[in-house]
This record gives C-alpha cells, structure tokens and sequence, in this order.
C-alpha cells in the first residue's frame, strides 16, 4: 500500500497512519482538525496502515488547528528531516588512501498532512521513526541534529528501505595519503530535496505496451526503494577534513525521477554558510 497520496477525510470520523513506528490519528470537524501521535516501540513494520476509519482512541493527547477554508481530502507528502542527520556505519567504515567508493542507506522520512486552503495548509508532520538528538560541534558553534545508527550498503539493492523510508547515496573520496576511518558521517537533509521514481507513461500505446507498461508499474511498485534524496559527495581531505556538498542533478535523474519535496532551508540563506561550514569540519570532532 502506499503511503502517499490524496484521502478523503468524513467529517467527524477517525482515520489512522501506521507507517513504521509512527502512530497517527485525524480527526476532522468541518474546518477544525484535530490530531494526536505516537510512537511504538514495536519493530518496524513494512506493512503500514494509511488513512483507516478507527474508533476514537480513549487516551489519546490532542492537539487541534483551524484552516482558512472547509476541505474533506488530506494529502500525505513525504519530506526529508528538517536538521542535519549524523549517521554512524553499524560496521565501521574505512575507505583506502586515494581510493573512492559510492554507498548507500535508508533514510527516515517525515509525514505531513496537509488540507484546508487548496490542500495547502499543514496540519501537522511528523518522523515515521522517533530519531534521537545529538550535538555536531562545539559548545558555541554547533547545532542540534538527529542522530541514525545504519547499516551502509555497497550495492542500492542491497539496502532495506521500508515504507516511509528514502534511499540515500554517499559518493566518498578519499583525497589523503592514509587509509581514511569514518565513524559518522554529516547528511545535510535539510537542504536536500526529496524524489520519486516516474511511472511509465501509457497514453496513446496499444495494448501490448499498455500490458508491459503496467508490468513494469507493479516491478517498480516492488523495487526496495521509490523514493531518493540527493547524493551526497564526502570528501577527506589531505587536511584530514571530512568536506561535505551535493552532486547537482543529472539529466539521467530528471529523466527516470520527478521531484517531490523542496529543500526545506536554500543554501543562499546567510545563517547556513556558517552551518554548512560547521559540517565541513565533521572529521575534527
């Protein structure tokens, strides 16, 4: 089932998200909404539970907004964390002096709803996983991020990526003369963007290519992953800096990919030189 997508929404009526450890609940009364979460500590689960009528649940802590405009239908739009993640290798990492290698993870997304005024207002957002905080730098120049213990793959088929989850590359080069040891690695999420794979296109075919279209629709419904970031270039530096940047987008990505989600911060904003600075020197901390 996907997990994203427009639902229709009766007024007050319960409905439900179960997308991995994120517990969900909307309840709408005409233009005021009204939600409450939670997280499980249940595995995760790769079955999710999207937009389900349910019984108002009798503990739940609400909260409530009021649109501009009376709207039935919520969209759920996947985003990328709004902080930097710093991941740690569940194995550890060490790339060969000069030598360069392209790696891949899942990585969590946010849920967020969104309705009232042309489906433009949101309600709320929330991580399909509870993320733990960790400080990058020091006292007076760091910044608060999500910490993720992952495991780094060398092949993308490899990579576990279960709903609510995106695939993420890591393009490293090691530019030093020694044998570099990454035991955390600085992903800017919040400004990167989010992709979703295209489907293949089946207007104006005959029949027979309607057919494989659709063949290929339901192989690409059952690939691991339907949803990537950016990738991201490290590179260790003869300095012994772990340096940090986004490759651009390629032809090949805007022709098999659309996007999906905007970064959440631009990079010409004057408050993230420092921030995107403070990335760069990852290595020395």
């Amino acid at each position: 089932m996907m997990v994203w997508g427009s639902f229709q929404i009766e007024n007050r009526n319960t409905y439900l998200w179960r997308v991995c450890r994120l517990r969900l609940h909307l309840f709408r009364d005409e233009r005021q909404w009204f939600w409450a979460s939670e997280y499980t500590e249940d595995s995760v689960d790769d079955r999710p539970v999207v937009a389900e009528q349910v019984a108002e649940p009798l503990d739940a802590s609400w909260r409530r907004l009021i649109t501009r405009s009376l709207s039935s239908q919520v969209v759920a739009a996947p985003l990328l964390p709004d902080r930097p993640v710093v991941v740690v290798p569940s194995e550890a990492l060490s790339i060969a002096a000069q030598a360069e290698v392209r790696l891949y993870f899942a990585l969590p997304l946010w849920l967020q709803l969104r309705g009232g005024d042309r489906l433009s207002e949101t309600l709320c957002e929330f991580g399909v996983t509870q993320l733990s905080n960790t400080w990058l730098g020091d006292t007076f120049s760091g910044r608060l991020c999500y910490g993720l213990r992952a495991s780094i793959r060398y092949e993308p088929e490899d990579v576990a990526v279960p709903p609510g989850y995106s695939l993420c590359a890591l393009q490293i080069e090691n530019r030093s003369e020694t044998v570099a040891t990454l035991d955390k690695l600085a992903v800017p999420c919040d400004i990167m963007a989010l992709y979703r794979r295209k489907p293949v296109e089946q207007a104006e075919r005959s029949e027979l290519e309607r057919d494989r279209a659709s063949e290929a629709d339901a192989e690409r419904e059952h690939t691991p992953y339907l949803l990537r970031s950016n990738e991201i270039i490290l590179t260790y530096t003869r300095e012994r800096e772990l340096q940090v940047r986004l490759r651009p987008e390629q032809p090949a990505l805007r022709a098999e990919w659309e996007r999906v989600a905007e970064p959440r911060v631009q990079v010409q904003d004057s408050v993230w030189h420092k921030s995107v600075g403070l990335l760069k020197r990852i290595g020395e901390y």
